[in-house]
Formats: C-alpha cells, sequence, structure tokens
C-alpha cells in the first residue's frame, strides 16, 4: 500500500537530517551506549527503514533517500559496535570540531595510521621509498609488485623486522608456502608484539 503525502514528508525530513545528526541521534541511542543496546536499537531502527520496506511504495526520490538512511544506520551500526572506532568517533563528537567528525570513515583512519607507521618503519631513506612502492602497492591489492619493493627495502634493511614481517605477510597472502623457519619468525614477532 503506498504511502501517503505526510508519510513522504516525514522520510524526505528525517533523511535531509541524518546529515546534522551523529550516530547515537540517527539510532535514537543515549551517548555512550552500549554493545546490546546498539545491536538492539539498529534491529528496530532497521526494521522501519530497511528499503525492501518501500520497494515500489514510495516514489524513486524517496526510495533513494530511504536508501541513503538504511546505508548510514548499517555504517553508524559497524562504528558503533567496534570498540576501538567507538572510543575515537565518541572523543571527537565531544570536541569542538564535533559537527567535521558526525560520520566516521574507517578506511580513511586506517590509511591514516598505515601511513604513519609506513613513514616510520625504515631508518635507511632508499628503504623508506621502496617500502612506500610497497604499501601502495598493498593498497592497491598488487600482491607481486608489493612482494617485489619489500624485498628491495629488506636488501637494504636486512635486520628491520617490521619491515620483514610486513613481507613475510605480503607472502602468506600470496599463498606462497613459508618455509619453517619464516613460520617461526612470524609466530616470534606476534609473541613479542603481543607480549
Amino acid at each position: 500500500m503506498p504511502l501517503d503525502e505526510k508519510q513522504l514528508q516525514t522520510i524526505r525530513r528525517y533523511a535531509v537530517a541524518i546529515d546534522k545528526g551523529d550516530y547515537y541521534q540517527l539510532l535514537r541511542l543515549p551517548h555512550g551506549a552500549d554493545l546490546s543496546q546498539i545491536k538492539d536499537a539498529f534491529r528496530k531502527e532497521s526494521k522501519a527503514w530497511h528499503p525492501d520496506r518501500y520497494f515500489r511504495q514510495v516514489p524513486d526520490d524517496v526510495y533513494r533517500m530511504v536508501t541513503q538512511v538504511y546505508k548510514r544506520m548499517v555504517e553508524a551500526q559497524q562504528v558503533l559496535s567496534d570498540p576501538a572506532s567507538k572510543t575515537v568517533y565518541d572523543k571527537r563528537i565531544s570536541g569542538p570540531d564535533r559537527a567535521k567528525h558526525l560520520r566516521y570513515f574507517k578506511d580513511q583512519e586506517e590509511l591514516k595510521q598505515r601511513k604513519v607507521k609506513d613513514e616510520d618503519i625504515c631508518k635507511n631513506e632508499n628503504a623508506r621509498r621502496y617500502a612506500k612502492l610497497a604499501f601502495t602497492a598493498l593498497n592497491q591489492k598488487n600482491l607481486s609488485s608489493a612482494d617485489l619493493n619489500f624485498k628491495l627495502a629488506l636488501s637494504m634493511e636486512p635486520d628491520n623486522r617490521d619491515l620483514r614481517y610486513k613481507y613475510l605477510d605480503v607472502r602468506r597472502q600470496q599463498k606462497a608456502k613459508l618455509s619453517d623457519e619464516e613460520t617461526a619468525f612470524i609466530a616470534d614477532y606476534e609473541q613479542s608484539m603481543n607480549g
């Protein structure tokens, strides 16, 4: 059954308002809600806003709005359900630049963190250049190029454990069989990082 004009206006107003609210407001949650509250709120709101509910019952422009609201709800649930992302998000929306941080883009955050680590992984300038090329190739999912550039960087800094670990991780991603020595090195490295 098609929606009446009043219901369509409510959807339109809400779709416009999502850009002005944070994830808690979007899911109708108190700030600092725990994981079970987040799951319950997402379940409730996603039932109300799932695009399948509105298929062929609303005009195309309203359907696109409903889809955008639903996508934002999924985004909110993913960020608020991850403790690390939630902590960063909570700090940002409590700060003075709240309006700039209403959305949290996990991919961009990981890229920022990766860039800091990429720059610090090598001491030798030439090794750093090859490591950067390797990380760029890795981001582009070009594993053979990442493998080659990590190998070149390692030739300049053979004792760099972090660089060697990244290289071996790329090798593992390529589904190459690791030798016992490499497997032992990865296990030793991971243990040293955790303990």
